[in-house]
């Protein structure tokens, strides 16, 4: 290849390559919105009415078109998590962890945060509030030292009777309340709720917080 024509294909390329790098670096616009790069990022959605679908931000407003309309609107994500078992229903932090096992006689339903555990019982056999507080307490009594005395929670409409157990070992304590779903005698369905608070009559922020959750929105449910 001849001397003038290296130098030919060389000047020739030299535009190309510049704009790939150009366009390599350049900065895109993908969205219309501003940014606040402070912020933690929004949540993203699919979603898809009647057959179409596109990808929304949380707290953002969209647009989507369907069947020749263009329709507006904005989706705000709720706080909270429903939890529905056996014809009632609560509502619980969305940060909380979810688990559901089950073995012979029991269903359980964990619900766990940084330092409050709330927990839903049922089991095949109906038990009293002096059962239920026996077997927490032997439980709980195999990490430490105990002490147990009354509890009150408001579920829904209804005060409940329940138990408080205070377990310590060491520097670490723990509190489990427990309450029957039903007001009756005996139950087939508990909520336990724990807390590692440091004072027994102190609460963590916590478990203040999901208490009064599970409280204000304690239903049945048809």
């Amino acid at each position: 290849m001849s001397l003038s024509l290296r130098a030919r294909l060389r000047s020739s390329a030299a535009p190309v390559l510049a704009s790939c790098l150009f366009a390599a670096v350049a900065p895109v616009a993908l969205h219309t919105f501003s940014v606040d790069e402070t912020e933690e990022p929004p949540a993203r959605y699919l979603l898809t009415v009647d057959g179409t679908t596109t990808t929304v931000f949380a707290e953002r407003n969209f647009e989507i078109a369907v069947g020749g309309a263009t329709y507006r609107g904005s989706i705000e994500p709720l706080p909270t998590r429903e939890l529905t078992v056996d014809g009632y229903c609560f509502e619980y932090p969305v940060g909380m962890s979810f688990e559901h096992e089950s073995e012979d006689g029991v269903t359980i339903w964990t619900l766990e945060g940084s330092e409050t555990t709330a927990m839903v019982f049922r089991f095949d056999e109906r038990f009293t509030l002096d059962e239920m507080a026996e077997i927490q307490e032997d439980g709980l009594g195999e990490l430490g030292e105990t002490d147990t005395s009354p509890a009150s929670m408001k579920l829904g409409d209804h005060e409940v009777g329940g138990v408080r157990i205070r377990m310590e070992a060491g520097p670490f304590g723990l509190t489990s309340e427990v309450f029957p779903f039903e007001d009756a005698e005996d139950s087939h369905l508990w909520l336990i709720l724990q807390d590692a608070r440091e004072s027994p009559d102190e609460p963590t922020d916590e478990f203040t917080a999901v208490q009064d959750v599970i409280s204000e929105s304690f239903r049945a449910v048809l």
